[in-house]
């Protein structure tokens, strides 16, 4: 017995998925290519100290479409960062904040 046996007909191709998650990817990568996340990795590959990345995620639209100016931790930092140096990235399209701390405090 066939595995397809029970398949009774082919919506896409194998090729035309491959050609559709290609442009999909290129898609991606042309919106997002200037993200925040892309300045982060380029920025912390600069540093020439030993650093360690956590994010949090505040947020103040909660379900709607206007900000009610009282913003909540929704994810909060899953490393100590006590008595280290921490420094900010704010993204600004959305509610990502990114922090990172260098693992020595320094």
């Amino acid at each position: 017995m066939d595995l397809n046996d029970h398949i009774e007909r082919v919506l896409w191709t194998e090729e035309q998925l491959a050609e559709r998650i290609s442009e999909l990817a290129s898609q991606i990568t042309q919106d997002f290519k200037n993200s925040s996340l892309s300045f982060l990795a380029d920025l912390v590959r600069k540093i020439k100290l030993p650093v360690t990345i956590d994010f949090i995620r505040a947020e103040s639209y909660g379900s709607g479409t206007k900000s009610n100016c009282s913003p909540r931790i929704s994810c909060d930092l899953k490393l100590d960062v006590q008595g280290k140096h921490v420094i900010l990235k704010m993204q600004k399209l959305n509610s990502v904040s990114v922090a990172f701390c260098n693992q020595n405090g320094y």
